[in-house]
């Protein structure tokens, strides 16, 4: 990642299949999760091992996402029928 202010930061990660629908963006209970490493960055770069995905846990944390930037990426998702 870049032009991250010098910090430190937990990563995490959600993989999950591409969306045919908007709601298909918040189908969560299949989306596999990783990461939370406490990463350091320097001279505006991030840099952190692999991230190994894995099922659900009770324990992690909200899922977020940038709705826009998905919904722009891709504007041939529609509403279910």
């Amino acid at each position: 990642m870049s032009r991250v202010p010098i910090g430190q930061y937990y990563v995490l990660a959600l993989g999950m299949a591409w969306p045919h629908t908007v709601d298909d963006l918040f189908r969560y209970d299949v989306a596999l999760r990783g990461g939370g490493q406490l990463v350091a960055s320097g001279q505006s770069t991030v840099r952190c091992d692999d991230i190994v995905l894995r099922a659900a846990s009770a324990t992690d944390p909200p899922v977020l996402l940038n709705l826009p930037l998905l919904l722009g990426k891709n504007r041939e998702l529609r509403k279910p029928a």
